[in-house]
C-alpha cells in the first residue's frame, strides 16, 4: 500500500516506512493507510497506533508539520470514531 498522489508529485510510501518513521516517537502497535475500497488507491491518509498516550502526544508534538519526500505532513490525535488516545492520524497538508 501507498500514499498517493501528492499535487503533481506521487508520494510513494509503504506501511513499513512510516512504521520506522513515527516508531522514532514510541512504540508503534499498527500502522493503516486509508485506501478506496474500489480502486485500492491510496486516500492520502492513514492512522498510526502507538502503545501508550504519551508516545502519541509525543509523536503529535515531533512529527506535525514534519517533511516527508518534501511533503509537509499533518498529524493529529484520532478522535473522530476511535475513543482512545493512543491513536493518531496523519495526512499531507
Amino acid at each position: 500500500m501507498c500514499v498517493g498522489s501528492l499535487n503533481s508529485v506521487r508520494l510513494v510510501l509503504c506501511i513499513q516506512d512510516l512504521f520506522h518513521l513515527f516508531r522514532t516517537c514510541g512504540n508503534v502497535e499498527n500502522v493503516r493507510i486509508v485506501t478506496d475500497m474500489l480502486t485500492g488507491l491510496s486516500k492520502c491518509y492513514g492512522f498510526v497506533k502507538f502503545d501508550s498516550e504519551k508516545a502519541a502526544d509525543f509523536a503529535v508534538q515531533c512529527m506535525n508539520g514534519f517533511r516527508v519526500a518534501g511533503r509537509r505532513i499533518k498529524v493529529s490525535i484520532a478522535r473522530h470514531n476511535s475513543r482512545n488516545p493512543t491513536d493518531v492520524n496523519m495526512f499531507p497538508r
